[in-house]
């Protein structure tokens, strides 16, 4: 009776034995890909960030010269002291692709300072050119005070972008070379890697440089970025969490939530550019016209 007992009490803990062996044997490659990641990954996107916040520092302190530098201009222009010097030192720090823009552009001429040229290339230094000069710059100074506090708003969100697209990358790149065997699969995964790439060293500036004339094409570009990490997000729970048993649509849902609150922020980009830009414009012929009107 005893023999039996001890029989039986080996032969469950050999089968537990080999139940382990062949868990440790199907997930080591999982646990050491997750490791891998998690270390990669913080890596990258502490390089990422550490550049990120060099490049805003430098840029932040130029622009802080540059309005400096406006307000000083203004103030000679207004003082009447150093006007003739204010007028050399506001064509070095004008946009010189402005200078030759036609108004048949209005956007180009707007948005390049191409007014602002107009004015100064036949300055006469008259009271009146003097008082629509300071109004132009002074609507520049708001302008782009605005738009660095746009661009400092959306670097979090920019963090946060970038924390999805390369955590896709690397989990995209592991399924590849352990996991899938598929050939679509990987074609799809591939492709998608190759989209998640380009948006790693573009998006960031897409987002600082985007105008009301790229707007059709950021449309196009949000949703082909959408399909690659809603393939990236899937896929990841699909094979890594797999053990877990994670309900379909439960995986289903939360692609869906996380591609929701990027297109909503998108969105929001998008539109505040649009309504800044255009008050800007509409500010600036206000100025024009109101001029005229009193000649």
């Amino acid at each position: 009776m005893n023999c039996s007992r001890k029989s039986n009490s080996w032969d469950v803990l050999k089968n537990f034995e080999s139940e382990v062996r062949r868990l440790e044997t199907s997930q080591i490659i999982t646990l050491l890909s997750g490791a891998g990641l998690g270390a990669v990954l913080s890596a990258i996107l502490m390089f990422i960030n550490n550049s990120k916040r060099n490049q805003l520092d430098y840029i932040t302190r130029e622009r802080s010269e540059w309005r400096r530098e406006i307000k000083s201009i203004i103030v000679d222009l207004l003082s009447g002291k150093n006007r003739y010097d204010a007028i050399s030192r506001l064509e070095t720090q004008l946009n010189p692709y402005g200078r030759y823009d036609s108004e048949e552009d209005e956007y180009k001429f707007y948005m390049n300072d191409a007014h602002i040229w107009k004015l100064v290339d036949n300055f006469d230094y008259s009271t009146k050119n003097v008082k629509i000069l300071t109004r132009y710059l002074e609507l520049l100074l708001k302008y782009d005070w605005e738009r660095s506090k746009r661009e400092i708003k959306y670097d979090i969100f920019n963090c946060f972008i970038y924390f999805i697209l390369i955590s896709g990358l690397l989990s995209n790149v592991f399924l590849i070379i352990f996991k899938i065997e598929t050939w679509w699969t990987i074609i799809i995964l591939l492709v998608s890697s190759i989209i998640i790439i380009i948006s790693i060293f573009y998006f960031s500036e897409f987002n600082k440089n985007f105008t009301e004339k790229k707007i059709k094409f950021g449309y196009t570009y949000i949703f082909i970025l959408c399909l690659s990490m809603y393939c990236s997000i899937l896929y990841f729970f699909m094979e890594w969490l797999k053990s877990y048993e994670i309900k379909e649509w439960v995986i289903n849902g939360i692609g869906f939530l996380v591609i929701v609150l990027f297109c909503s922020i998108e969105w929001n980009l998008f539109y505040r550019v649009n309504n800044m830009e255009k008050e800007y414009i509409n500010s600036l012929k206000m100025i024009l016209n109101k001029e005229n009107t009193h000649v």
